[in-house]
């Protein structure tokens, strides 16, 4: 099970972690939850006859970024736009231009690369590097990478965008 909440960190102890979990959280999936807790506990108490260690529970900690903006006047249009002129005037493909904006972000901006299931970087062996983050994926910061790099692009290529 799976769910998204926001943590506060309270105090970081030797090896444990206290964090509370501040403002609204999915009240429905955390009762299912804890129900699930409860009932694997009896379960295994009625086999066993012995005391029960709960299973370890993963917990991913991020910093909090606002998704990238989609629509009309948004950050999406303005790369996409970028992308659609730069290809025009290079004669490229749009899907091309987009991956080697991708790659001139990750390379010298600081984009992030693309990761698997793992948490290990997903390899372009072809390219001996690798893969750029999905543009879905984005942040507002990272998309202002994104957009960034399609200047420089456009600049070094001799290209006007407006």
């Amino acid at each position: 099970m799976k769910t998204d909440a926001s943590v506060e960190i309270v105090r970081w102890q030797g090896n444990e972690l206290t964090v509370r979990l501040p403002g609204e959280i999915d009240k429905k999936q955390m009762d299912f939850y804890i129900q699930h807790r409860r009932e694997l506990y009896k379960r295994n108490m009625k086999k066993n006859k012995r005391p029960f260690h709960y299973p370890l529970i993963e917990l991913l900690l991020s910093d909090k970024y606002k998704k990238r903006t989609t629509g009309k006047n948004s950050q999406n249009t303005k790369l996409h736009g970028m992308i659609r002129a730069i290809a025009n005037d290079t004669g490229n493909d749009f899907e091309m231009v987009k991956y080697v904006i991708k790659q001139k972000a990750m390379n010298e901006l600081g984009y992030p690369t693309m990761r698997g299931d793992d948490g290990e970087p997903v390899w372009n062996a072809l390219l001996n590097e690798p893969f750029p983050q999905s543009e879905a994926d984005c942040t507002t910061v990272e998309e202002s990478l994104l957009i960034e790099a399609a200047y420089l692009i456009a600049a070094e290529n001799g290209i006007v965008l407006n």
